[in-house]
């Protein structure tokens, strides 16, 4: 799986997972964290957490790197740095860079521009919940701080 149709797949399960609780509040824990990679911060990484399967609690939440690694989660219906729900979650990060491929295609307008296509910048082993090997489990009232160091 590509990671376009991965995070399209993402988005579109915390919708649908949205719609069919619209006016509900959700109970949230702020999670947050730190992600390195081989010791240095990662800023633009994507982190998410996806409830365990065998557990079927939690909430799936999302969050973006700042230039120091740090993240806040939210769900699709919390605010910015709410969290998620108490339960356990795979954690997975991901991070794509844009990269020319050396060929040239036409613009509309008549010109040229180089053709790009997504790189992964991060070791592919945390990019997909079925492969990552970092876990979390979320609890109420308490400081939910994790960190994930990534490694090559």
């Amino acid at each position: 799986m590509n990671e376009k149709s991965y995070f399209a797949g993402c988005v579109a399960l915390l919708l649908v997972l949205s719609l069919g609780c619209k006016g509900n509040v959700l109970e949230t824990e702020p999670v947050h964290g730190t992600v390195t990679y081989n010791g240095k911060p990662v800023d633009g990484a994507n982190v998410m957490f996806t409830p365990a399967a065998e557990t079927g609690g939690g909430t799936p939440a999302v969050a973006i790197t700042d230039e120091k690694g740090h993240y806040e989660l939210q769900t699709l219906r919390g605010e910015v740095g709410a969290g998620t729900t108490s339960g356990e979650y795979i954690v997975s990060v991901s991070k794509t860079e844009m990269v020319p491929t050396g060929e040239t295609t036409k613009t509309p307008e008549g010109g040229t521009e180089e053709v790009m296509e997504g790189h992964d910048v991060l070791p592919k082993k945390y990019k997909s919940p079925g492969e990552s090997p970092f876990r979390a489990t979320v609890k109420e009232g308490e400081s939910n701080e994790f960190n994930f160091d990534l490694t090559d």
